[in-house]
C-alpha cells in the first residue's frame, strides 16, 4: 500500500493502479489484514482511477466506501460518457472580474451567469443549489465533508451536462453541490482542482485573467526565469508543496481560494516554528464554512518550495486539523491567494509542476 500511495501522491497514476490492485487482491486473500487496511487500499485505488478519469472502473471502489458511495453513484451514472470532454481550439483567457481579495471568473452555466471564485484547495466545480434546481440537476446522493476550523456539511453529488468557457465547450463534468448562497449570495460556485487539472492553468493576477490550456494540447510556454515547485496531491485534490515556516521544514497545502490572508496553520506549527499568537481577543473570520474566530498574526519567513516571502500575515483558526497526519505525513500549514498573488504562475497537470514567475503585482 505504502509503494502505491507513493506513486499516487506523485502522480504516477498507472504504477500506482497497478501496485494498489494487487495489494487489494493479497489484502482480499489475507485474513489476518485489518479490514480498515483493505478499506485504505481501496480508498487509494479508488483515487487513482477516478484522476485518469476511469469513473467505471472507479465507481465500485467508491461504493464499496460507505464515506463515498453517493461518488459512486455519481461515477457510475457517466456510463460510457467519457467525463470532462473538452471540444474546440485553445487557449481560453477568462478575465478575472477581481484579482483580489481572490480570484473571481465570470462563467455561463445553463442560460445564465455567475460569478466562480477559482480555488486550488476545493475539489470539483462545486455549483450552487439554486443552479441545480434550475437545471433540474438530477441528485446522485449525498456526502458529508470537512470544511474549515472542521466544520462538517453535506454535499449533493451531481453532474453538469456542458460548461462554456469562451471558444471551448467542456461536456459531462462531475460537480458537487452545495448552499453557496446562505454564506455569500454574490457567488454561484467555485472551480475546482480536479476541474483545473484538466488544462494547463496559469493565474496571472497583473493582467487579471486566467488562461487555461486543454491538457491534450501542447504545453505553455514557461518564462526561462520561472521557478520551479514540484507538488504532490493527496485524494484528488489536497495538493501540497514542500515548505518551510520560518526554520520549520513540512509540506504546505496551496490553495488560491483562501481569501484575506497568506498563511495558516495547525497548533503544532506554531511549536514547531517558534510562533507565538497576540494577546489579544479572536475576531470573526469568515471562509466557505461560515464564520470562525480567528487570530491574527505574522510568520516571519514562509517558504514554498524556493519562493521565500518575509513578514507574511497570517490566520490563526482556520485550518483544517484532521488532515494534518490524515495521510501518515504531516501537512503543517495552508497558503493562500495573498502569497500566491505575488507571482504569475502555472500548473502543468502532467508532470504535477507550478512554475513561479514574480510579478509586479501586490
Amino acid at each position: 500500500m505504502i509503494l502505491g500511495r507513493l506513486h499516487l501522491i506523485a502522480n504516477r497514476l498507472s504504477p500506482a493502479i497497478v501496485v494498489l490492485e494487487h495489494a487489494l487482491e493479497s489484502a482480499a486473500q489475507a485474513t489476518t489484514v485489518p479490514a480498515e487496511i483493505r478499506q485504505a487500499v481501496r480508498c487509494e485505488l479508488a483515487w487513482a482511477l477516478y484522476r485518469l478519469d476511469r469513473f467505471d472502473e472507479a465507481a465500485p471502489h467508491f461504493l464499496a466506501l460507505p464515506p463515498y458511495e453517493a461518488v459512486g453513484h455519481k461515477l457510475a451514472a457517466f456510463g460510457d460518457r467519457r467525463p470532462y470532454q473538452v471540444q474546440g481550439v485553445g487557449p481560453v483567457r477568462l478575465p478575472l472580474l477581481a484579482a483580489d481579495p481572490a480570484p473571481f471568473v465570470l462563467l455561463t452555466v445553463g442560460s445564465r451567469d455567475h460569478v466562480f471564485l477559482v480555488d486550488t484547495g476545493t475539489g470539483e466545480l462545486t455549483l450552487d443549489v439554486t443552479i441545480m434546481e434550475e437545471l433540474r440537476l438530477t441528485n446522485y446522493g449525498v456526502r458529508e465533508t470537512t470544511f474549515a476550523a472542521g466544520r462538517h456539511g453535506h454535499v449533493i453529488q451531481s453532474i453538469l451536462p456542458r460548461l462554456r468557457l469562451d471558444t471551448l465547450v467542456v461536456e459531462h463534468i462531475p460537480v458537487e453541490v452545495m448552499d453557496i448562497h446562505s454564506r455569500a449570495p454574490q457567488i454561484g460556485g467555485i472551480i475546482g482542482l480536479n476541474f483545473l487539472l484538466h488544462f494547463h492553468t496559469t493565474f496571472d493576477y497583473a493582467r487579471r485573467e486566467l488562461c487555461l490550456v486543454p491538457r491534450d494540447d501542447s504545453s505553455p510556454v514557461l518564462p526561462q526565469d520561472a521557478t520551479r515547485v514540484p507538488c504532490y496531491l493527496f485524494e484528488s485534490h489536497i495538493l501540497v508543496a514542500p515548505g518551510a515556516v520560518n526554520a520549520h521544514e513540512t509540506l504546505i497545502w496551496m490553495a488560491s481560494g483562501m481569501a484575506g490572508t497568506a498563511f495558516t496553520c495547525p497548533p503544532s506549527t506554531l511549536e514547531h516554528a517558534h510562533l507565538t499568537l497576540p494577546d489579544e481577543p479572536p475576531r470573526i473570520g469568515v471562509s466557505g464554512a461560515g464564520a470562525h474566530d480567528v487570530i491574527s498574526f505574522t510568520v516571519p519567513s514562509l517558504r514554498l518550495g524556493p519562493l521565500r516571502q518575509e513578514h507574511v500575515p497570517a490566520l490563526y483558526g482556520l485550518f483544517l486539523t484532521p488532515l494534518e497526519w490524515r495521510y501518515d505525513v504531516r501537512i503543517g500549514g495552508l497558503t493562500g491567494h495573498d502569497f500566491l498573488r505575488h507571482y504569475r504562475w502555472t500548473l502543468d497537470p502532467t508532470t504535477l509542476t507550478a512554475w513561479f514567475e514574480e510579478t509586479s503585482h501586490a
